[in-house]
């Protein structure tokens, strides 16, 4: 699970690198739009996969009970 979340918030952190004179000239609201645009993808490509296979074993050791 370690490297997994490594994963999902490296690109997160090289966005915020690679982006960071250009978004310190945009006002709030349109940073906010930008920066969500990016790591929403990225958390749920990272993140949901993991939250499957919970649901899935807790489902299936629930109905085996």
């Amino acid at each position: 699970m370690r490297v997994r979340r490594t994963v999902c918030v490296l690109p997160l952190a090289l966005r915020d690198a690679a982006l960071a004179g250009w978004l310190s000239t945009l006002s709030v609201l349109p940073r906010t739009l930008v920066l969500t645009a990016v790591a929403v993808p990225v958390v749920f490509r990272g993140l949901v996969p993991h939250l499957r296979k919970i649901r899935i074993s807790v489902l299936t050791s629930r109905s085996s009970s």
